[in-house]
């Protein structure tokens, strides 16, 4: 989801968004985590300790008509004078990343949330997962940069977005720690990169030719799919 990059001191900016809602804890500093508060609806399951940011919705929200702009922003700098300010720069979830670049629906965002809380509390905490995460930020890059500079990657992002992020994140929604399903999250997530490599003719790093990029074909395109 959006992340926040500084308080924007807009009337009416959060309407209709977390920082406006009845369910955002903003009276509870214990809440305040690096990345917004924490919200007993929308920070469930493994999520129960994530925080949400000001400026994220879901289909759960409900504007609190109790609550000012100068309430948000006071628990805006509360926020970051416990936490220091969030850097979105330091999170890289590349093919889910671009996707929700490309498409930019609410739903895409929330997608883009569920996939890089999983790998925060899912794949960062245990060892097993170390050198897939090592090689996903290798060509999980690449593939990103081949799909933003591919002149049909709306056509490549909605394949992506049907074919693996929805089903992937149905997978992350019903896992609950799961070993099984976190595998079956996993193998998803391997495939999808397999196939992509596989289109865009990516071998390995060292000899990928940054300089001679092409586009994926109507043909290309229907073979984003699950194997």
């Amino acid at each position: 989801m959006s992340l926040y990059d500084g308080f924007k001191d807009i009337d009416g900016y959060y309407k209709d968004k977390c920082g406006m809602c009845e369910s955002y804890p903003i009276w509870d500093k214990s809440k305040a985590t690096p990345r917004g508060y924490v919200c007993p609806v929308h920070s469930t399951g493994w999520f129960s300790t994530v925080g949400v940011a000001f400026d994220d919705s879901c289909n759960h929200q409900r504007n609190d008509r109790r609550r000012k702009h100068k309430d948000i922003k006071d628990a805006y700098e509360v926020l970051i004078k416990k936490c220091g300010r969030y850097n979105p720069k330091s999170y890289n979830y590349y093919i889910a990343t671009v996707v929700d670049n490309i498409l930019k629906t609410d739903v895409t965002k929330i997608y883009w949330q569920m996939i890089s809380e999983f790998r925060e509390n899912i794949l960062e905490k245990n060892i097993q997962y170390f050198n897939l995460l090592v090689s996903y930020d290798i060509y999980g890059r690449i593939i990103a940069y081949a799909i933003e500079k591919d002149e049909n990657k709306k056509e490549v992002a909605l394949a992506i977005y049907n074919n693996y992020l929805i089903p992937i994140c149905n997978l992350i929604s019903i896992a609950n720690y799961d070993t099984s399903k976190i595998e079956e999250v996993i193998f998803l997530y391997k495939q999808m990169v397999e196939n992509l490599m596989d289109l865009y003719k990516i071998p390995n790093i060292k000899e990928y030719d940054y300089n001679n990029l092409t586009s994926l074909s109507k043909d290309d395109i229907t073979r984003i799919r699950r194997f």
